[in-house]
C-alpha cells in the first residue's frame, strides 16, 4: 500500500492490518487538495483519491458589542465577519428578520 500527497507538515502516518492513516495534528487550509491512496499486490493495482476541504470557523471581526450613534445622523452597523466557505450575514432588528429596503 502506498499514498501519495505533497508533504503536510504536523502529519503521523499510522497503519497496522490492512489500513494506512495520515493524522494531521493541527490542520490548515494549506494541507487542503487530492489525496491518493495506492494499493498494489504485485500484479494488480487501483488508486482511491479524494479532495480534502478545510474549513475556516467563523469570526467576527471588527463587530463592537455596542454601537453607539447620534441622533438625525447617518451611521453605519458594523457586522464583519470571516470565514470559508464566506459565511452567509443575516439582519435582525429586534428580534425580526430585516430585509432591507
Amino acid at each position: 500500500m502506498r499514498c501519495r500527497r505533497s508533504p503536510v507538515q504536523n502529519a503521523v502516518w499510522r497503519g497496522s492490518g490492512n489500513g494506512l492513516q495520515i493524522v494531521i495534528s493541527n490542520i490548515e487550509k494549506k494541507d487542503r487538495g487530492e489525496y491518493c491512496c495506492r494499493l498494489s499486490d504485485g500484479k494488480r493495482a487501483t488508486e482511491k483519491c479524494f479532495e480534502l476541504t478545510v474549513k475556516e470557523p467563523i469570526a467576527f471581526l471588527d463587530t463592537p458589542t455596542e454601537q453607539v450613534a447620534t441622533e438625525n445622523q447617518a451611521y453605519v452597523i458594523k457586522c464583519e465577519v470571516t470565514g470559508d466557505p464566506t459565511p452567509e450575514i443575516q439582519w435582525k432588528v429586534r428580534g425580526q428578520l430585516w430585509k432591507g429596503k
